[in-house]
């Protein structure tokens, strides 16, 4: 989350781009007054990254295994860290502040961070859709919420509608 910043216009920037790999190509970079190819650094099998953002497929080495998963898991641990203010453990964080979290935020979370690769979100937009949906009073994919959740969320959605009518009942 160090590395994410937000610009003066809300734009997001992205600091350290130190380990970032493009699949499949080989590009050359100047680094300190040297030229590196892209892949010595960050060579089939290497592992790279900070513990806690990292997929189980990159901390296993398998860079065969690993694709845009292994984004969407560290895109998970950034959005536990921003709702907890902690940085995720290996697995899902439990107890503390992550109990306070609304359980469609936490649900967004596990699946992002899902041991699995097929069982996180399957692209990062898929994920930006969750949160936006949450943030829109709308469904999330990543929880089965009950009746009366759903009565909370399409009444917090409604709000100033179901005032209005509440107002003209009473009067």
């Amino acid at each position: 989350p160090q590395n994410v910043m937000l610009g003066a216009f809300g734009e997001v920037l992205v600091l350290d781009w130190g380990v970032a790999k493009l699949r499949g190509q080989s590009v050359e970079v100047a680094h300190a007054g040297t030229v590196h190819s892209a892949t010595e650094d960050t060579a089939t099998g290497a592992v790279m990254g900070t513990p806690g953002y990292m997929a189980p497929e990159q901390l296993a080495g398998r860079s065969g295994a690993v694709d845009e998963r292994a984004d969407v898991f560290g895109l998970g641990g950034i959005l536990c860290f921003l709702l907890t203010g902690d940085h995720p453990p290996a697995g899902l964080p439990e107890g503390g502040r992550w109990l306070v979290v609304p359980a469609p935020l936490r649900a967004i979370c596990e699946r992002a961070r899902a041991v699995a690769p097929e069982a996180r979100y399957q692209s990062a937009s898929e994920l930006a859709a969750d949160v936006a949906n949450y943030l829109d009073a709308l469904p999330v994919t990543a929880h089965r919420e009950g009746v009366v959740e759903r009565g909370r969320r399409v009444a917090a959605r409604h709000r100033t509608a179901l005032l209005l009518v509440l107002a003209y009942v009473v009067m």
